[in-house]
């Protein structure tokens, strides 16, 4: 296994190989046809030479896993059920034509989720939204009501419970809180102007990176519930953001985070402070806010964390 030596990693190098994507698209496939094939033959048993090609179908894409002999070995199989007889009547290839679609649709599915589309779709929308939105508040706005907010102001963010981010016991999930956190957190440094200093600060490419975060649950996230989330700057220092994100609904708080935020330059040269002043020119950056008792418990926390692991307790 080739070691990645503490680099930025993007997410998409954690996907899994090609080769796991496309056995898994081919078994969409197959269990499509065969799920529709024992539909099909449930309500109409008195048909049974389009069902016997609909078996033939499955049973060669089934096959072509088996042998190896890769996805067009499959797809082969599913063509050859369809023309075999081309004297077929126009039901049964109007039920062959329903059958390769929802196979199609399921396979989609399945390589979709593997790949984790769902999430990077969501980043893309989000994105894209600001990105149309902010000159219309500077029109209809102004500058000073509709330009970046300030980098102390609370950012809020709403969300939904969908489907696919609960579990087994119909809630939310405890680690669809972390990558929503993660969401918030980009709607955040976006509307208050630090992540655009980022991008901008040529020739030396400035990042946030996460090294610390925790959670505490308070109160589960029911399907279809819709909530807030309050994400805000609470202190910096010389090297690190430190953020907290709270999960609502109404007043009632049900998950709190906090996150360390480093930031990073190839430069080595920029600092929260700079970067801060940069995006907010009314921010006193080389003054920045207590630490709240739980922030300041948590850092101590990561402080004595990383000298156990260091093995050293000084």
């Amino acid at each position: 296994k080739r070691r990645l030596r503490g680099r930025n990693v993007p997410l998409a190098m954690a996907h899994p190989p090609r080769e796991v994507v496309l056995w898994a698209a081919i078994a969409g496939v197959a269990s499509g046809i065969v799920t529709v094939h024992l539909l099909v033959g449930q309500r109409r048993p008195g048909k049974g030479k389009p069902l016997t090609d609909l078996g033939m179908t499955a049973v060669g894409i089934y096959s072509a896993m088996a042998d190896k002999s890769g996805f067009e070995a499959g797809l082969s199989a599913a063509a050859g059920a369809m023309a075999e007889d081309s004297a077929a009547s126009r039901t049964t290839r109007t039920t062959m034509a329903g059958v390769l679609t929802v196979a199609g649709l399921m396979s989609a599915v399945v390589a979709s989720h593997a790949m984790d589309m769902a999430h990077f779709a969501r980043v893309a929308v989000g994105d894209w939204s600001r990105a149309v939105t902010r000159p219309v508040r500077l029109l209809l706005l102004g500058p000073e009501q509709g330009g970046n907010a300030g980098v102390l102001d609370v950012n809020v963010a709403w969300y939904r419970v969908w489907p696919q981010d609960v579990d087994r016991n119909a809630h939310m999930n405890n680690a669809k809180f972390l990558r929503v956190g993660n969401y918030s957190r980009r709607s955040l440094w976006a509307h208050n102007g630090v992540w655009a200093v980022c991008l901008s600060a040529q020739p030396h490419s400035v990042n946030l990176i996460v090294t610390a975060t925790t959670i505490r649950y308070r109160r589960e996230l029911k399907i279809w519930q819709r909530y807030s989330v309050n994400s805000r700057l609470l202190s910096w220092d010389n090297q690190c953001f430190y953020t907290e994100h709270l999960f609502k609904v109404g007043d009632f708080v049900h998950a709190v985070q906090l996150v360390k935020y480093r930031v990073v330059s190839e430069d080595k040269t920029m600092t929260p402070a700079k970067l801060l002043s940069l995006a907010d020119e009314t921010v006193i950056s080389n003054l920045p806010p207590a630490l709240t008792p739980e922030l300041a418990s948590w850092l101590e926390y990561d402080k004595r964390s990383s000298l156990s692991l260091r093995g050293t307790t000084k």
